[in-house]
């Protein structure tokens, strides 16, 4: 909220203000902004963003819900923003600064016609291959192919790399976007509506502790589990204040296990996204 009226009032290009809001579920009726001790016996809690018009970010756990009432959820905090977005929108009325001009980089028709009648169909084969290299390695072909036949000898030439590169990029998110709107198979083959399917190994470790293994089609997970007492939870000093956290979830993946060369510290902004989502999922099973 901060952030969107700090824009509002920039003066920058920026298509908001944007508001958010938290709910929860408590005996059956949703409650806007619940404090911390309503959350204790609350079924969901939901975070949401949005514009005047639309639901741009949705972020929830909850207790097995219906879908309908997890959609009652994000209607029911998308009218309650509204005061908030209106707030802002007449704050920056009265001290915002006047709008900075700012004219984006744009792709030349010609160019984005071009690309799209040559390489439409290569595109789309790649996006027809389910293995994730093969599918990378297909297209980095297009893409060389690409600059040899379309970039101008010519080194005056309007035309760069990054021009063709641009255009190919918007082309191909073209057709990707299509084919989802088209209710067409994603790229490993999966209908919308198909879960991967998962395998569970317990057992895997002679240890004190209680070991899985975890394998998808393409990801595989060793995941381990250790009991303590009360005594041993986690003292987190948050903004909200002190308390206690007797569910700790370490989640990590080193660069090499995703096929990345890069070097080792601590969680990056993926682990952490993908971590905090994890264990809200595990959560709900703990408690």
């Amino acid at each position: 909220m901060g952030a969107s009226a700090a824009l509002a009032i920039s003066g920058l290009p920026f298509k908001g203000p944007l508001g958010a809001a938290r709910v929860g579920f408590i005996e059956g009726q949703y409650v806007f902004n619940p404090k911390r001790s309503e959350m204790e016996n609350s079924y969901l809690d939901m975070v949401i963003a949005g514009s005047d018009s639309a639901v741009i970010m949705v972020e929830s756990e909850a207790k097995e819900l219906t879908e309908d009432q997890m959609l009652g959820g994000i209607l029911f905090a998308h009218q309650e923003m509204q005061e908030s977005i209106k707030a802002i929108e007449e704050m920056a009325k009265e001290v915002g600064k006047e709008p900075f001009e700012y004219e984006p980089k744009t792709i030349d028709e010609n160019l984005l016609k071009a690309v799209e009648e040559n390489f439409t169909d290569k595109i789309t084969e790649a996006y027809s291959i389910k293995d994730k290299q093969e599918r990378v390695q297909f297209i980095a072909g297009i893409k060389n192919k690409l600059i040899e036949e379309k970039l101008p000898e010519d080194e005056d030439s309007e035309v760069s790399e990054s021009d063709l590169l641009d255009a190919f990029k918007k082309v191909e998110k073209r057709i990707v976007r299509t084919r989802l709107l088209n209710g067409e198979a994603r790229i490993d083959g999966r209908d919308l509506d198909t879960v991967r399917p998962i395998f569970v190994e317990a057992g895997l470790l002679q240890t004190p502790m209680v070991p899985l293994y975890l394998r998808e089609v393409k990801l595989k997970a060793i995941v381990a589990a250790t009991l303590g007492s009360p005594r041993q939870a986690q003292l987190i000093d948050a903004l909200e204040g002190e308390f206690k956290d007797q569910f700790m979830l370490h989640y990590n993946f080193p660069p090499y296990s995703v096929g990345e060369a890069s070097f080792l510290a601590g969680p990056k902004r993926r682990e952490i996204g993908q971590g905090k989502a994890r264990k809200k999922s595990f959560r709900s099973g703990t408690s």
